[in-house]
């Protein structure tokens, strides 16, 4: 039976960041990337940590291929800084604590899911997909083939 105290250990952290990683529309992977930042940094009293994608891996029990695209989705949404060392070995990690800067993936806008960021699998001008209504979206990339989008309702 587990039995966790705080006497073994805990991570502080605001109550107003869980609240906003709540809000926000971030997949499995990305959220447990995200609290695994946050244990290694705010855990350790730490603000950057180096963490390996092997350690990340291996808390998502998922390949290292896979934590480097959920990094990266992380990364492009400013929920994470990432920092490449000096010589090029490895990365540090920073979560972002100001989450009015996290880039959402969709805005409501009269009622209608608009497109706000997609991740473009082919070359494609982002600011042209900017305030797409869902409907042509989904032509689009069904008859393109071009979007890879995250949708959320």
């Amino acid at each position: 039976m587990a039995n966790p105290q705080t006497e073994n250990g805990f991570t502080k952290i605001a109550n107003e960041i869980l609240e906003a990683l709540i809000r926000t529309s971030l997949s499995g992977q990305e959220l447990k990337i995200a609290l695994l930042v946050i244990r290694k940094t705010y855990g350790f009293s730490k603000k950057v940590d180096f963490i390996s994608l092997t350690q990340m891996a291996k808390a998502l029990a998922c390949s290292k291929i896979r934590c480097a695209q959920v990094v990266k989705n992380l990364e492009a949404m400013k929920v994470l800084t990432v920092n490449e060392n000096i010589n090029g070995v490895g990365k540090s990690y920073r979560f972002n604590k100001d989450y009015s800067r996290w880039n959402r993936l969709l805005d409501a806008v009269d009622g209608g899911a608009m497109v706000a960021n997609c991740v473009p699998k082919l070359p494609v001008s982002l600011p042209e997909m900017q305030g797409v209504p869902l409907s042509e979206l989904q032509y689009q990339s069904y008859h393109q083939g071009s979007l890879s989008c995250r949708l959320v309702f």
